[in-house]
């Protein structure tokens, strides 16, 4: 359509066919405009062939973009997201947890492993909601549950090497589930931030 993307952009171009919501779009060189409606992918010049550099729709701004590796248990700020994560080890959870999920999240501590990250949302990724019958598409489970667009890329993801562990407040994978065979517990919580905080407290609460 005589506008040849960069590669960037061709990765936010699947980042909007895979995540995006109904509406979302990109703006790209020349005044080409990209729409996802109805499940599919848009292509025009709404206002003809401009000279004008492309650039996201406010949707899809790369500033909603966070990532931090959380390195052992502990208690951490969390600068893209203006909220503190903390994450111990438990000898068991506490009574009527499960009334209380997916927050805080408790998991099988002997199936994940530090570090971890806890990050936004990234193309391509999968996991398997606890309860489902198998995996899915991140986007696809956001799009389920009928999560708007400009939030999803704030809901923090945490993830060790094996792969995703929970949507952190939404739903966690089915990999960490607690089962009767387990055996310590780990317990992840996200709090409003204190004043002042910018890193790690240094409350280290176990090594593993």
């Amino acid at each position: 359509m005589g506008c040849r993307p960069t590669f960037r952009q061709i990765a936010q171009l699947l980042f909007l066919a895979e995540i995006g919501g109904e509406g979302a779009g990109l703006h790209l060189a020349q005044g080409l405009r990209v729409v996802k409606a109805e499940g599919r992918m848009g292509f025009g010049y709404p206002q003809g062939r401009q000279a004008v550099r492309g650039n996201l729709l406010e949707a899809d701004r790369e500033e909603g973009f966070f990532c931090r590796e959380l390195p052992g248990p502990g208690e951490y700020f969390l600068e893209g997201l203006g909220a503190r994560i903390t994450l111990c080890f438990l000898a068991a959870a506490p009574e009527g947890w499960e009334d209380a999920a997916p927050q805080p999240l408790y998991c099988d501590a002997d199936k994940v492993s530090f570090p971890m990250t806890v990050r936004s949302v990234r193309l391509g990724d999968r996991f398997h909601p606890l309860g489902a019958p198998g995996s899915k598409k991140v986007g696809d489970f956001f799009t389920d549950q009928k999560i708007p667009v400009p939030q999803r890329r704030r809901i923090p993801i945490l993830a060790d090497q094996e792969g995703i562990i929970a949507i952190l407040g939404v739903r966690p994978d089915q990999r960490a589930a607690i089962s009767p065979s387990t055996r310590r517990i780990l317990a992840v919580s996200l709090h409003p931030p204190d004043p002042g905080e910018n890193g790690f407290t240094g409350k280290a609460i176990h090594g593993k």
